[in-house]
């Protein structure tokens, strides 16, 4: 399992990074995806704040 913690900062990461989990090396967006899609959120990357609240009734669940 891993953990990750949000101390009030931003990162950036180059896409391609590769980190180590329980089984192997994966690109840092591979952790990402499995974060939030496995959780049921959806990606409305290029969507405005309204788009996301009029298609979605409200902008809970998504991430960008």
């Amino acid at each position: 399992m891993l953990n990750i913690k949000y101390f009030g900062t931003s990162h950036c990461f180059v896409i391609g990074t590769l980190i180590t989990m329980e089984d192997g090396q994966k690109p840092i967006e591979e952790l990402f995806l499995g974060m939030y899609q496995g959780d049921g959120y959806v990606n409305t990357s290029g969507w405005s704040p309204k788009e996301e609240s009029d298609f979605y009734g409200s902008r809970g669940g998504t991430y960008h």
